[in-house]
This record gives C-alpha cells, sequence and structure tokens, in this order.
C-alpha cells in the first residue's frame, strides 16, 4: 500500500499539516509488518502529480492507493474543527473499497489518524498482534502546539537537497516542540538526528554538535526507552558522529521488530555493513529498502556504489542510470558514474 500525500485544502502555511498526516498514517503503517507500505520518501514523488491511480500503483508495484485531503475551519482567528477525508483504492480495478470523513476538532487528531491506519490494515485482511495495535494508537504528545512544531519540523528535515538551512530550520522546530512539551520524546528524537546530520554533513563539525546529538537522544531515551525511533536516533548519532559501527548496528536490531517496513533501519544497516567490508549484504539491505521506497533515487545509486566498489562496473553503471531516471537534476549519481566509467 502507498499512502499519497494529503491534499491541503487550506492555505499554503498550512501545508506542513497535510505532510505531517501523510507521515503519521505512514510512520503507523509500517509498524505493521504484513502491510508493506511505501516509504515517505517514495510517497511525497507524488506531491500534486497527475498520474493516475493506475499507473502510481505499477511504477510502485502496490496493490493499494490511500489519498485523502485536510481542511482547517477557523473560527475567528483561531483553528475550531479539521476535516479529514480518505480513500482506499484497490490498483487492479480501479475500485474505491473504503472512503471516510471526520469532522473532528484538533485535540483528537490522534484518534484519527490511529482509525484511518486501523481501517486499511483491516481492508487489508490483516490481523493485527496487540503490540502492533498498541503502536497503531500511540499518542506522541498531549501538547498540540508542541505537535504541530514538530510536524513542521519533520518538513523540513525530510527535504532532499540536505541543505543547511533546511536543517536549521528543523532543528528550530523540533526544539520549539520540546520547550513546549519536555516530555515529548520522539520530537527529541528527530532533534537528535537533526543534530547527527548537521554534524556528518559537515555544516558543523565541533565537539558541541555532537554533544547536543548525544543530550537530545539520551533525553528521549529517559522519556520513553522502548520507543524505536530512540533507539533509531542512537543508531544514527553512533554513526553519523562516533563512527562506531558496532554499537549503531546493536541499537538498530532492537527496533527492527517495531518498524519491519521502514527504510531507514533498512539504509542505515546497509551503510553499517559497507563500511565494515560485508559489501554483499549490503547491496541485500539496500535492495530491500529500495522495495519499499522505488522512487528514492539515492538509493540505486548507494547501490551502484557498492557494485563499483567490488568492481562490477556494469552493474554499477546500471544502477547509476537508475538513479538518474528517477531524479535527472542530482549531482552525485553523475559523478560516481564517470568515476565507475574511469575505473
Amino acid at each position: 500500500v502507498v499512502v499519497l500525500p494529503f491534499e491541503n485544502l487550506g492555505p499554503a502555511e498550512e501545508e506542513y499539516f497535510a505532510d505531517g498526516m501523510t507521515e503519521e498514517i505512514i510512520s503507523r503503517l509500517a509498524t505493521i509488518k504484513k502491510s508493506g507500505v511505501i516509504s515517505r520518501t517514495s510517497a511525497m514523488k507524488y506531491k500534486e502529480s497527475r498520474k493516475s491511480i493506475s499507473e502510481i500503483g505499477l511504477e510502485l508495484n502496490v496493490g493499494y492507493v490511500l489519498e485523502g485531503s485536510v481542511r482547517w475551519n477557523r473560527k475567528g482567528s483561531s483553528i475550531d474543527r479539521v476535516r479529514i477525508t480518505q480513500q482506499l483504492i484497490r490498483v487492479s480495478d480501479d475500485t474505491n473499497i473504503w472512503s471516510d470523513r471526520y469532522d473532528r476538532t484538533l485535540e483528537d487528531i490522534f484518534e484519527v489518524q490511529s482509525q484511518i491506519a486501523e481501517h486499511v490494515v483491516d481492508q487489508l485482511n490483516i490481523q493485527l498482534l496487540g503490540t502492533e495495535r498498541n503502536l497503531l494508537q500511540m499518542k506522541p504528545t498531549d501538547n498540540l502546539d508542541a505537535y504541530q512544531f514538530y510536524l513542521q519540523g519533520l518538513e523540513f528535515a525530510g527535504r532532499p537537497d540536505y541543505a543547511n538551512r533546511d536543517f536549521q530550520q528543523a532543528e528550530k522546530m523540533f526544539s520549539k516542540a520540546v520547550s513546549l512539551d519536555p516530555d515529548f520524546a520522539l520530537a527529541f528524537a528527530d532533534l537528535s538526528r537533526t543534530h547527527s546530520l548537521i554534524y556528518f554533513h559537515g555544516y558543523d563539525r565541533s565537539a558541541e554538535r555532537i554533544e547536543k546529538s548525544k543530550i537530545t537522544v539520551e533525553r528521549a531515551h529517559m522519556l520513553q526507552p522502548e520507543l524505536a525511533e530512540v533507539h533509531l536516533a542512537y543508531g544514527f548519532y553512533q554513526y553519523y558522529c562516533q563512527l562506531n559501527y558496532t554499537l549503531a548496528f546493536e541499537e538498530l536490531n532492537k527496533v527492527k521488530q517495531q518498524l519491519p517496513n521502514d527504510s531507514r533501519v533498512l539504509t542505515l544497516t546497509a551503510a553499517i555493513l559497507k563500511r565494515q567490508g560485508k559489501i554483499t549484504e549490503s547491496i541485500d539491505y539496500y535492495k530491500h529498502a529500495f522495495e519499499i521506497s522505488p522512487r528514492d533515487a539515492s538509493l540505486p545509486h548507494e547501490i551502484g556504489c557498492a557494485y563499483m566498489t567490488m568492481r562490477e562496473y556494469a552493474k554499477a553503471k546500471q544502477y547509476y542510470d537508475l538513479s538518474i531516471s528517477l531524479s535527472n537534476n542530482q549531482v552525485y549519481a553523475y559523478v560516481c558514474k564517470a568515476k565507475n566509467c574511469y575505473l
């Protein structure tokens, strides 16, 4: 199943909320081992797309498409209620097999997210384990203002270019979220990952930046030690800031049961294996991640790099070409393809 970006029917400045709804429903479905949900990275490629359901289904190799819209109803200067509509479509015959509309107060938003995810699971005839149902019903915070800052942080953190300005804005939004709710473990985890990425990409290589990543992930762990995203953030910290691949791998092993369909877990596992010289195993994980995220151009690029390391230049070229076909305005795949030709 793919959850297409929910359409924002309100002002442009409310776009982050619709994207956040998409992100949250994907995250909840990703906790279900049998759901096979497509990653956010690939799903967001279809934002404002004019492609038909059958075209999207073919490109992503999915059987079902969930699409929807979000509109906020305002009362004066404040938000009174939010209207969310959605429909689940079977790709094979373009049949709408389930649709619904929710008119709720903003305080009910987590319940709505859970109900949508549960309805999708029911329509796919998937039997939930007790732990999976609990994860579907998770409520990350009681502070709705903090939650809205968190959603805005996700929007900046998820932008594709790894630009410093986007990381800085993500840091700002996550920091506001945790200042409003000091018990918001999920926001602390994503703030830590943002610090790790700022350090890794060279925008701030200071010891202070490493310390910020460490402090925030430790705070998240203190608040919710069982939360999968906390261990994922700690894995990011060990990999990106400490180059400690053993500890990073240990953290990922703790979350594979909770996040069986999360391409971030698979991709980081692949990266660690590559650093350890286990190239063949690394390729297997990258390919699995690419099945979950088949529109993510970075994944065939990484597969190409792994094959180039193994001197399998024809296979490397195949995957560089695939990466370029998915995103022809990038830089890295062209550079690596040239290096592959040279070698």
